[in-house]
């Protein structure tokens, strides 16, 4: 009758990708409305737990990590040249350090 309801991987990154455009318009265009703020948060959750399926599910995890590390640097880099006095690091890169300590702690198992 009906197909199961259920969120695929691809899903997930649509409503992940909706949240952070929800956040990154709230930050942008209207700083004080934090309710916009709050629906962006929930991008990183979803992103999060993304990275860690892709830890699991991969076949190769070098190639992973660097396709991860290489997007996170060139990031950077444009997020310097705009905020140029500020000290952040990009969350791909967050990312990518995550991404070394699921394997490390893969290897201590």
């Amino acid at each position: 009758m009906y197909k199961k309801l259920g969120l695929n991987g691809n899903a997930l990154k649509i409503i992940a990708c909706l949240s952070m455009l929800i956040d990154h318009v709230g930050l942008m265009l209207l700083p004080n409305e934090i309710w916009l703020r709050c629906i962006g948060r929930v991008a990183f959750l979803i992103f999060a737990f993304l990275i860690s399926e892709g830890c699991l599910y991969t076949k190769n995890k070098l190639r992973y990590f660097l396709s991860v590390f290489t997007l996170g640097v060139i990031c950077q880099i444009g997020f310097d040249l705009v905020y140029k006095n500020q000290v952040y690091l990009g969350i791909l890169l967050t990312f990518s350090l995550s991404i070394i300590l699921i394997y490390l702690l893969e290897q201590c198992k």
